[in-house]
């Protein structure tokens, strides 16, 4: 187990590896410019944001490593919002890409996720996923923001979409979870795709 692994403390980082590479999105602007990526067709309207996740914010619930994780055991982590596109795809655990969430310009949000593990680590570490069920929020400093819920960790994940505040008060449909690569801080990026149901917005 790299010593990296360990200090970063998220279970996240198992699945990075799989180098799965997302294609870019058109490019729009909605909803005080919080809005990247977006296009409406059949009542569903799709954003798309990059996240980059801060591996110095990760804690779990219990005092220990990453290795001492078990199904059940709660974590948090935070990390920046950029518009769709801003992360390029690439990184490892073992090599992590270039990006910098401490340097990069655009940022336009805070991402905050809390959940709990779904296995132990030592069935995470032999291909058992999703790795965890976690809450997620978007917020946006234009004081919107976004509620979702489910799975991730493993592979891409498609979770529900609860709610929203500021702009986005009422949304709801689902958010599809992709991770693209690891960042400098040694955690994830990962992109979100939301598919929002036009006539739940208020």
């Amino acid at each position: 187990m790299k010593k990296r692994l360990i200090v970063t403390g998220s279970v996240m980082l198992l699945s990075i590896g799989l180098g799965i590479n997302i294609l870019a999105r058109a490019q729009d602007q909605d909803f005080n410019g919080q809005m990247d990526a977006s296009a409406t067709r059949g009542g569903v309207r799709t954003v798309v944001y990059d996240v980059a996740c801060d591996a110095r914010t990760f804690r779990l619930n219990k005092s220990g490593t990453l290795l001492d994780a078990r199904r059940g055991d709660s974590f948090i982590v935070q990390g920046k919002i950029f518009p769709a596109g801003t992360i390029p795809a690439g990184g490892t655990v073992d090599a992590p890409g270039s990006f910098d969430p401490d340097t990069a310009p655009g940022s336009i949000g805070t991402w905050v996720c809390r959940g709990n593990f779904n296995s132990d680590i030592g069935d995470i570490l032999k291909g058992a996923h999703p790795h965890i069920f976690s809450t997620q929020l978007h917020l946006f400093d234009n004081g919107s923001a976004f509620v979702h819920e489910g799975p991730e960790g493993g592979a891409p994940e498609l979770r529900a979409l609860l709610g929203g505040m500021g702009n986005f008060m009422g949304a709801t449909g689902e958010v599809l979870e992709e991770p693209i690569g690891v960042n400098r801080t040694g955690l994830f990026n990962i992109r979100h795709t939301f598919r929002i149901k036009t006539n739940s917005l208020k």
